[in-house]
């Protein structure tokens, strides 16, 4: 899996590609950073093996990632209008490819070099083989990454984007990325937090989250009327619980991301949309992140019920005593 390196010059290039099959697509961009971007926004920040899903059409390259548990799955991806050529076969295709290594090949200047180094990709079906060529100030290294065999990945992402498709949608909401970076950052920073809760409603607090620690818990609301939300649309409260590993791997695009989109289905499925600019092109790239609630939010929107009909109680209990023994009537919401 040690992809090839090697320093040449364009004659060697053309040497290399004779007696091969046409390429299921070629692709060259100016700027190296745009890709690499993409894919560290998908990737774990591990160093062990983590497969993403290459697909290729006339429209443009997506990498899909899925997570071990197959709870999350990361999307990213990059338009052919960011490309200063892109040439594909008509019915496209796919393969699979190790995502770390890949981009251990895209930094092979150092990631200083990147918004200088041209990067050229083509793929090769009948060698199964993804061929890299960056340049840099007159330098040319060539990286050949095998393609791998694909697993069942391929099903599950499929399954996961029509799960949340079969459901009705209860939360549509369009926000400032930087705004919602900084409350996952406080949330991750909370010790020993090993989960969010997401509430939303259409009445105040409109949007809520929550985790608790070993030292105590953090709470952060966020009504609509606030500079955090572009657009706020939520049809009904409802509450969700998601496992704050698999949160932070969606919202890695927040350090660069302007917008966020986020959506939730009845199911507690959560569908999350970075929107990426790219400066120098004018363009954007966009990653995108499903992830699977930990409970349904049915359970949790009972229990919620529960506290709201026993603190209207206690509510009641103490007016009756303040006006002078008037009975309670009944509690809770009809």
């Amino acid at each position: 899996m040690v992809p090839s390196l090697a320093v040449s010059g364009p004659d060697r290039m053309e040497q290399g590609t004779q007696g091969q099959g046409e390429p299921l697509f070629s692709c060259r961009i100016d700027n190296a950073k745009v890709v690499t971007a993409t894919l560290t926004c998908l990737s774990n920040g591990s160093k062990k093996d983590q497969l993403a899903q290459v697909e290729v059409n006339e429209d443009g390259i997506v990498f899909i990632v899925t997570g071990r548990a197959k709870f999350t799955q990361s999307q990213g991806t990059i338009n052919r209008s960011l490309f200063q050529a892109f040439q594909c076969q008509p019915q496209g295709g796919r393969f699979t490819v190790d995502l770390n290594l890949l981009l251990e090949c895209l930094q092979v200047f150092g990631a200083a070099s990147l918004a200088s180094t041209m990067l050229t990709m083509s793929y090769e079906p009948n060698q199964a083989v993804l061929r890299l060529t960056l340049e840099e100030q007159g330098v040319l290294t060539t990286c050949d990454i095998h393609a791998l065999e694909e697993g069942e990945d391929a099903l599950d992402l499929a399954a996961l984007a029509s799960a949340f498709r079969s459901s009705p949608e209860v939360l549509r909401a369009i926000l400032k990325s930087e705004v919602l970076k900084e409350a996952i950052s406080d949330l991750s920073d909370l010790p020993g937090a090993g989960s969010v809760r997401v509430a939303v409603a259409p009445q105040e607090p409109h949007f809520h989250l929550a985790a608790g620690g070993v030292y105590g818990a953090l709470e952060i609301f966020l009504p609509r009327s606030s500079e955090a939300f572009v657009h706020f649309d939520c049809s009904e409260a409802r509450a969700w619980s998601y496992g704050l590993g698999a949160l932070n791997q969606g919202m890695r695009a927040l350090t660069v991301a302007k917008e966020t989109y986020m959506r939730i289905n009845e199911e507690g499925i959560l569908c999350v949309q970075h929107q990426v600019e790219n400066t120098a092109s004018g363009h954007s790239t966009f990653i995108d992140f499903l992830c699977l609630a930990e409970e349904t939010g049915e359970e949790e929107q009972r229990e919620q019920e529960e506290r709201e009909e026993k603190e209207e109680e206690k509510g009641g209990e103490s007016d009756a005593e303040s006006m002078g023994g008037v009975q309670q009537g009944g509690g809770g919401f009809e």
